[in-house]
Order: structure tokens, then C-alpha cells, then sequence
């Protein structure tokens, strides 16, 4: 029987890191023989921990960024490691990752998958794929077409690229009693609860969510505005920037930062409302949970996610950098309890009908089987 390795690029637990646990644990319920693994240990060694998935440790960072005679050896060792689960597949989630080790992944003879979770740089990516694998995974549909663009001519007709729209666990994300949830994660049972879930990073949008909350403020409405996710890399410097734009707005009484956590379900069942005023995007998983949650959904038409949001109907498309624009479609929906009914129901029952776990899986499993065949 073969061994399916998953890849993880991140010891954080973002989305495409959800995405490849899930995928092991899935595995392992068909009783395959799974190897996952990590970077570094973190948040993500603890939910593989959690999930019961067996994992190991890797070091990459010398494939990445030293010299020629450091990388091979590198991956001459990460080689080495594979080669204790073969024959099989690797599955990276990450085109980078995938470029830089690709002599590691030749050399342990394993068929290879890479994801492509987040629209890349052209550049960036024509360099990763320069050396397609056997298969290519989108996250989302319009991804397929400029991922093949960036392939080397002679493979641009022939490459398997195959997009598979990110799914999410519904019985997991679901909606629940709000006032529980609000007692359980400590917010506020009387003030609008504002969430975003998402990487501390500049181009996530917080900023325009911080600018939306003290537009709020302005017009007589008090939310509570909570980031949770961490700053990867780094000294936290952006976080400490946005620290002091709460105390220059006066939303100190307004504003958490979670960091990691791991009762994201309560808090998306919690929150009243979901923001992500992003630049750069796959198709975003927390998008994803917040609508199978029963939370409407503001977001930037970025990347895929056009993709899950019918603006007006299954939930707002804002540009990343209109705060008015997020304030007043936040003040509409509090005005309007139907209206607001109606989209979380909308919304909620698109996820439930077209972005089921049980069918990406099986759309995953298709994959792999005909890899081994």
C-alpha cells in the first residue's frame, strides 16, 4: 500500500495548513497509510496531535536560503526521510516548497502533488513550476488558467492542473446559540461582535477593519472588533503598528488580539458579523467557516473570492480599502434583522450544497488513486 505524505509549509496553523490535517485525518479514515509533515512544532504539530495523525519533523530553511552546495544537501537529507514511506505520493502545499526540494522529492521517487492556495506572483510562481509535478491542485477555479500561463511552453498543452474549491468541515462550522457562544469565548452579550480571522499580516486588511469600527463609533454604534491569528516571521512590528492605531482611534475598549486559537467555531459562532478586507487570497477558508457558521460575510472581491460571495445576496463585496464601505453595510444589516437573516441563511446554504468535505475528499482521493494506479 502506498504512504500519502502530507507537506505542511508553516508550523502556524493557517489555511492551506487546515487544509492538508484534514486531508490526513480523511486518510486516515479510509485506512490509509499516512506520514504528515511539519517545519517546526506549533500550532499546527498541535492539531495533528489533536487529530491523532502521525507526524515528523523536516528542515527545509538551507533548501530556501543557502547555497547551492547547503541545498543539496538538504535535500539530499529530506530524501533520506521520504524514502521511509515510499512508494507514495507527496502532497506540498506549497509551490515555493515544492521548487526548492523538488531534488529531495526526485531523488525519493515519489509521485508529487502541489497546491497552489493563494494567487502567487507570476514571476515567483514561473520559477516554482519551472519543473512541473505530476499534478497541479487550484484552490480555486480562476486559478487554473493563469497557473498553466506560467508553465514552461512545452508543458503548458499537457500539465494536469486541476482545480478543487476549498471545502469546509460543516458539522464542525455550523451554526449555534450566539448568546452560549458569546458566554463562552467572553464577548459581549449586548455589543455587535466583529471578527476577523486571519494572519497578522499588512495585506490581510486590519487596518481598514479598525478604520470601519471607528466609523462606527461616529455614527452611535459600539462593536467589539476582534483579530485572532498570529504575526509569522518577524518581530511582531505590524501588530505593535496596529496596536497604536487602536489607541490613535480610541477603540481600546473595543479591540482584542487573540493570537492563535483553537475554539475558532465559537468564535465564529459568536461573532455577528465576518470581515477580511484582503489584497491577496485563494479562496479563503475562514471565509469558508464564517458562512457554513451562519455569519454574514463583508469581504474584498480578491482572488477567489468572487468565487464564494454573490454581493448582496450571500454576502457584501467591499474594496479592501473602503472602511465607509464596510461600516455602512455592517450598520444596514443591524438595522435590518431580516435582511440579515436572510443573507447568513443564503450563504449558509450554498456552503452546505456546494463546498462539502465529503466531496472534496472524494475529489482529493480521485487524484491520488490515479497516481498510483
Amino acid at each position: 500500500m502506498s504512504y500519502i505524505h502530507q507537506m505542511l509549509v508553516s508550523r502556524e496553523l493557517g489555511g492551506a495548513g487546515i487544509i492538508a490535517l484534514q486531508l490526513a485525518a480523511a486518510m486516515l479514515e479510509q485506512n490509509k497509510r499516512v506520514i504528515t509533515w511539519l517545519p517546526g512544532e506549533g500550532a499546527a504539530a498541535g492539531r495533528a496531535t489533536e487529530l491523532g495523525i502521525p507526524w515528523r519533523l523536516y528542515r527545509a530553511e538551507k533548501a530556501l536560503t543557502a547555497s547551492r552546495l547547503q541545498s543539496v544537501v538538504c535535500n539530499l537529507r529530506i530524501a533520506a526521510l521520504l524514502c521511509s514511506g515510499i512508494p507514495g505520493i507527496v502532497h506540498v502545499h506549497s509551490p515555493v516548497y515544492y521548487s526548492a526540494l523538488s531534488l529531495g522529492l526526485r531523488t525519493a521517487g515519489l509521485k508529487t502533488v502541489v497546491h497552489v492556495h493563494i494567487e502567487e506572483d507570476k514571476a515567483g510562481l514561473e520559477w516554482a513550476l519551472r519543473r512541473p509535478p505530476n499534478v497541479i491542485i487550484t484552490c480555486a477555479r480562476f486559478l487554473a488558467e493563469y497557473v498553466r500561463s506560467v508553465l514552461p511552453k512545452e508543458r503548458q498543452n499537457t500539465q494536469r492542473i486541476i482545480p478543487i474549491p476549498n471545502a469546509v468541515d460543516t458539522q464542525r462550522f455550523c451554526p449555534g446559540d450566539k448568546f452560549a457562544a458569546k458566554a463562552r469565548v467572553g464577548a459581549s452579550s449586548r455589543l455587535p461582535l466583529v471578527l476577523m480571522v486571519a494572519n497578522m499580516a499588512a495585506h490581510k486588511g486590519h487596518a481598514t477593519a479598525l478604520r470601519a469600527a471607528a466609523t462606527l463609533k461616529r455614527r452611535g454604534v459600539t462593536a467589539e472588533l476582534w483579530f485572532a491569528g498570529v504575526e509569522r516571521g518577524g518581530g511582531g512590528e505590524y501588530t505593535l503598528r496596529l496596536q497604536r492605531m487602536v489607541q490613535e482611534l480610541s477603540l481600546v475598549e473595543q479591540v482584542k488580539f487573540l493570537g492563535q486559537r483553537n475554539d475558532i467555531p465559537d468564535l465564529l459562532r459568536a461573532a455577528d458579523f465576518f470581515v477580511l478586507p484582503s489584497t491577496a487570497e485563494g479562496l479563503p477558508m475562514s471565509i469558508l467557516e464564517a458562512q457554513a457558521s451562519g455569519v454574514p460575510v463583508f469581504a474584498a472581491p480578491t482572488a477567489g473570492v468572487p468565487e464564494l460571495l454573490v454581493n448582496g445576496k450571500t454576502g457584501y463585496l467591499i474594496d479592501s480599502e473602503d472602511a465607509d464601505g464596510y461600516a455602512g453595510r455592517i450598520y444596514e444589516l443591524l438595522r435590518n434583522p431580516n435582511l440579515y437573516m436572510k443573507v447568513a441563511e443564503q450563504a449558509h446554504a450554498a456552503i452546505v450544497k456546494d463546498y462539502s468535505w465529503r466531496r472534496y475528499v472524494e475529489r482529493i482521493s480521485d487524484v491520488y488513486q490515479t497516481l498510483t494506479q
